[in-house]
């Protein structure tokens, strides 16, 4: 009878483990993500192309999204997106900023960007202990922005201030 008994003790923590990996694995295959954008998100649907690339990997993605045309950092700090982050659970938070933000002089990026770019990476913290910021860097156009800079100088500009932002 004990060693019977043993033997059921050793089956069911064999079962118990088991259980417990496989829920795990379960869970790490499961993310949350939040994406907030503008219109080079919505327009190119990045948060479908994303979760059919999720699932094609044997993710399950489920999402929400944030993406009002020519949203700029400041205005996801007071259009929802904020909030958004703040309601939680999210795994990450694709973050995307005005595309010529960057371009603008040093002061004014200093001013009107960074400061912006950092308190929605601090929500993310904040509410989200296991969560990941990411930045969606948007790319120079190809043939430059007369107002601001050329391609490979907003590039270059972008770079820096996403490295900073985070």
């Amino acid at each position: 009878m004990i060693k019977m008994n043993k033997k059921l003790i050793l089956i069911l923590l064999v079962l118990v483990v088991s259980a417990n990996l496989w829920a795990q694995k379960a869970a790490d295959l499961s993310k949350n993500v939040l994406f907030i954008g503008n219109s080079y998100m919505q327009v190119n649907d990045l948060p479908s192309l994303t979760r059919n690339a999720a699932s094609s990997a044997g993710y399950e993605l489920t999402y929400r999204a944030n993406m009002p045309g020519g949203a700029t950092f400041a205005n996801h700090c007071t259009n929802g997106s904020r909030e958004m982050i703040l309601e939680g659970g999210w795994d990450v938070v694709m973050i995307q900023g005005q595309s010529q933000e960057p371009s603008f002089p040093d002061g004014q990026v200093a001013q009107q960007t960074l400061p912006y770019a950092a308190q929605l990476v601090e929500a993310v913290y904040q509410a989200n202990p296991c969560g990941e910021p990411m930045f969606y860097m948007t790319w120079g156009r190809k043939e430059g922005d007369s107002y601001n800079a050329q391609f490979l100088a907003l590039m270059r500009v972008w770079i820096v201030c996403y490295i900073f932002a985070i």
